[in-house]
């Protein structure tokens, strides 16, 4: 969807556009904004007030919008031994920034760190209702394209490829991954 998903009003618009083409939200896949480069002595701090805005409290407004809705749909799984099933699940799609600080990407790396943080304090939240919260950190083309150095960084020696970010995160979609959160 393009609309401008880090307000509320624009996560309310893609909440009802997804439930109007599939009628109900099992899974969300986020990719936070990524912040232009910038130094720590030399950043505009209404430029980071912007880039928090669009990455971490748009991430916890997601999380809010959509766990709603996908609450509507939790069945009580009673005093049963069996697996509680499923409510459904979020994949955020980091940057490798969230692990490895970058000279000249401050704001960047701030961002995504703080994403994940709301990715693991929402999966110990939100695990008891059955939603699960996880996250791809991979190093994307762009920035393999700006910082070559970053390549020999990455266990795999490259950038992840859009289909390799998009099987993990239908991976962790399923109930086959129904352990992983926080991850």
């Amino acid at each position: 969807l393009q609309s401008a998903i880090h307000s509320r009003l624009g996560l309310k618009n893609a909440l009802s556009a997804a439930r109007e083409a599939y009628g109900r939200v099992d899974h969300v896949v986020a990719v936070p904004h990524l912040a232009e480069p910038d130094t720590a002595l030399g950043l505009e701090l209404d430029l980071f007030d912007d880039a928090m805005q669009e990455t971490v409290r748009a991430s916890v407004e997601m999380l809010r919008v959509f766990s709603s809705a996908m609450l509507e749909h939790r069945v009580d799984p009673g005093s049963s031994v069996e697996r509680a099933q499923q409510v459904g699940s979020f994949t955020f799609v980091l940057s490798l920034a969230t692990l490895i600080s970058q000279k000249g990407h401050f704001t960047q790396s701030v961002t995504q760190h703080a994403v994940f943080g709301v990715i693991k304090a929402a999966s110990v939240e939100l695990a008891p209702l059955g939603i699960r919260t996880n996250a791809v950190i991979a190093l994307r083309p762009r920035s393999e394209d700006q910082e070559s150095w970053l390549k020999a960084r990455t266990p795999a020696g490259r950038a992840a490829i859009a289909e390799e970010i998009a099987e993990a995160a239908v991976f962790l979609s399923q109930p086959t991954s129904a352990i992983m959160t926080g991850d």
